[in-house]
């Protein structure tokens, strides 16, 4: 078992890497070597990392019993990967399997809009907030929308989706970028931690406009996976270094949360 590194919400300016893509998509272009971007990321600054159960038991196999940030296990799976027989998807593993295995967070989705009936969503997380509570472990709930995106609704939608599972106990939200305006008021209404994610591939550049702008708004770090290692191995050192002095090196945030 990995020991747990502490994972603290009063800190700002998180810097996350996620590598738990292939539990939603299976193979994907830039991620052949989980465990190799992960240390890579490690080596280079990440302050915590996203992983499935498997690839949480293969660093368990690599690091020995100690690691030196948090890990944060992913224990469902995507709706697209269960069909639209079930776009709620469903608990894959166990906030007790993830503890095991050292995690001081789970993290799971929060599909809504489309044909997602919300009660099982419901209940779902608010069983993982439940039993995490117990444990001494963190959620991060991260809601996303079936339908387009871009319209006003779609973001209403997705800022009272982030206010369910703010009301429901999760720790932090793991969300798309809305524009500032909207960040600042997600900010203040939910008063947890708001990380922005990174979704599909872009340009570097991009990638640092958005985190400038994503810590502006008032987010409390950024949770990225393809914008980090999707454009090869040999480009994360140099984009690493630059998010991270876009960044800081974190310090205490400025935001009373409880």
């Amino acid at each position: 078992m990995i020991v747990k590194a502490a994972m603290r919400l009063e800190q700002r300016n998180w810097l996350v890497l996620a590598v738990d893509h292939g539990l939603y998509d299976g193979n994907v272009p830039g991620l052949d070597d989980p465990e190799e971007v992960l240390l890579e990321g490690i080596a280079r600054g990440a302050d915590a990392v996203i992983v499935s159960p498997g690839m949480a038991r293969r660093v368990g196999h690599t690091c020995g019993d100690s690691l030196s940030v948090p890990l944060i296990v992913s224990i469902d799976s995507d709706f697209s990967s269960v069909g639209t027989a079930n776009p709620a998807g469903v608990i894959i593993s166990s906030v007790d399997r993830a503890a095991a295995l050292g995690a001081s967070a789970v993290k799971l989705l929060m599909p809504a809009g489309g044909s997602v009936e919300l009660g099982p969503v419901l209940t779902r997380i608010g069983r993982v907030v439940d039993r995490a509570a117990q444990l001494g472990i963190l959620v991060v709930v991260e809601p996303v929308r079936l339908d387009e995106a871009d319209s006003e609704e779609y973001w209403d939608a997705l800022g009272d989706a982030a206010r369910v599972a703010a009301e429901i106990g999760a720790d932090v939200i793991k969300i798309e970028y809305p524009g500032e305006p909207r960040l600042r008021a997600w900010v203040e209404t939910l008063r947890i931690p708001i990380w922005i994610l990174g979704g599909d591939l872009r340009a570097s550049e991009e990638t640092c406009d958005l985190v400038r702008r994503a810590i502006a708004g008032g987010a409390q770090g950024v949770a990225m996976g393809r914008n980090i290692w999707g454009h090869g191995l040999s480009e994360m050192p140099g984009l690493l270094a630059s998010l991270r002095q876009i960044m800081g090196s974190g310090a205490e945030s400025d935001v009373g949360y409880p």
